[in-house]
């Protein structure tokens, strides 16, 4: 077996010290651990080193030692049992790689990240430092994964973290899951530095991607929180970035936004909307009301419109434009269409006379299911 794994033959080593045989370093670790073993009663354990072999380049191995005593306790043997752990320490380092780095892009993930962040606040508060957190998502991604596939999608995020890491220069960079990444950025002046990273980023995006043959425009929206004016805790300072992301691919994709105070109002207020918005068919408070459609000539009724209205118990009526685009944009509005289309259906259905019902369909739903499958199901089972 050690022949095997070294390469050396018996012939050339029988009969031999270990200074003859072996670099002085290596020889020097093999005497020192014989005689304390010589000298001791249980097993030595020798430090991971690594040894040249002819065939399989340096190995990392463990020698354990035993001296193997007569009746009345002399040594007669030196017994050494080596262990080859090369295989076993890549293992672990590829484990625990991938427990801190993004499979997909290598970047530090998310578990990364809040450990980085941590370790920035707890300096920031000892020492009065200042930083920035930077939450980017890609503009448009969404619409390439669906129509080119996952796998072209998963080369578009990996050149997407190779541009922003060039971008970054050097600053802390993380992808925390889908097409979101972040950065902690710490320096004198975060809010100047900030700008200008999220800028030279945003040009970068400015070129084409190619995957696969493909040409894919995607673009990126950064949002940004500084410690301490915008939050003292992980928390408030992802959220407070985060809502200054969902303003700026709000008003312009694009663009570089930085926080303020009445930006978290608005997203709580978002997800408060989103949450209601949720229940809101179960409870009662979504209704449907039916605009007329008439003939130009004549005035005559040949159907009827199905528009959604929300009275929410704590907002009153909520206009259409303010709920409908937060469905979308949260895919609520797949279990929302399909509410609508059904009891649209249900109602046409009992209408005495034969009048035609119109139903708005977002484009959100054409991505998701089976659109014409759906429609087929509701008509069968509302008897339109």
């Amino acid at each position: 077996a050690y022949e095997e794994l070294t390469g050396d033959l018996r012939s050339h080593m029988i009969g031999k010290t270990a200074h003859e045989l072996f670099p002085p370093e290596r020889a020097d670790i093999i005497v020192k651990s014989d005689l304390e073993t010589l000298q001791g009663d249980g097993i030595v354990s020798t430090p991971e080193h690594y040894i040249n072999t002819a065939d399989k380049g340096l190995r990392l191995i463990k020698a354990s030692k035993i001296a193997i005593r007569d009746d009345s306790g002399d040594a007669q043997y030196l017994l050494t049992v080596l262990d080859d752990i090369t295989e076993r320490r890549r293992s672990e380092q590829h484990i625990s790689y991938l427990a801190h780095n993004d499979s997909l892009t290598g970047l530090p993930n998310r578990t990364s990240f809040l450990k980085h962040l941590f370790d920035t606040l707890d300096d920031a508060a000892k020492n009065g430092n200042r930083f920035a957190i930077m939450c980017l998502d890609l503009d448009r991604f969404k619409e390439a994964n669906d129509t080119y596939g996952h796998l072209v999608g998963d080369g578009l995020l990996r050149e997407a973290a190779r541009r922003l890491q060039a971008a970054a220069e050097g600053a802390f960079l993380a992808r925390i899951g889908g097409d979101e990444f972040i950065i902690v950025l710490s320096c004198d002046e975060p809010e100047v530095t900030a700008g200008l990273i999220g800028e030279r980023m945003i040009e970068a995006f400015k070129d084409n991607f190619e995957v696969d043959g493909h040409q894919i425009q995607v673009g990126l929206s950064v949002g940004v929180a500084v410690y301490p004016a915008d939050g003292t805790d992980a928390t408030a300072l992802i959220a407070n970035a985060d809502a200054a992301l969902y303003q700026a691919k709000s008003e312009v994709r694009g663009s570089v936004r930085f926080f303020e105070e009445k930006l978290g109002s608005r997203l709580r207020e978002r997800r408060e909307l989103q949450t209601d918005l949720r229940s809101a068919p179960d409870r009662g408070d979504l209704l449907l009301h039916y605009q007329p459609q008439k003939t130009i000539a004549f005035g005559k009724v040949v159907g009827f419109e199905a528009l959604a209205r929300w009275h929410c118990p704590k907002r009153g009526w909520v206009s259409p434009e303010t709920f409908i685009p937060i469905a979308e944009q949260s895919t609520q509005i797949i279990a929302l269409g399909e509410w609508i289309l059904r009891e649209a259906c249900k109602e046409a259905a009992s209408w005495p006379n034969p009048l035609r019902v119109a139903v708005n369909i977002s484009p959100v739903q054409f991505h998701h299911g089976d659109l014409a499958k759906l429609v087929h199901s509701i008509l069968l089972e509302t008897g339109l």
